[in-house]
């Protein structure tokens, strides 16, 4: 299939990054290019183009809002999809 959407994940739990690598490659019509912790996720997102980022925004000394805007400034059709573990105010 030529018209897959290729996926990156940016987590810093490894657990994370595993669950939603087995979710996704059981998906004929996504293509996970490779997960990661961040840095060499946004090295990579500098010199390549994914259709969809899922990344978390709540990271040890890491601004994932800002990562954020500059993907979507750099990759303005790339599709950014926060993941996250906060859950305050959620019952």
């Amino acid at each position: 299939m030529n018209n897959r959407i290729s996926v990156i994940i940016i987590d810093d739990h490894q657990l994370v990054l595993n669950g939603f690598e087995f979710i996704l490659n059981n998906h004929v019509d996504i293509k996970l290019v490779n997960t990661f912790t961040r840095a060499d996720a946004l090295t990579l997102l500098e010199t390549n183009k994914f259709d969809v980022v899922l990344a978390n925004i709540n990271m040890p000394r890491i601004n994932g809002i800002d990562d954020t805007l500059s993907i979507k400034k750099n990759q303005s059709k790339t599709r950014v999809n926060a993941i996250s573990n906060i859950s305050e105010g959620i019952f």
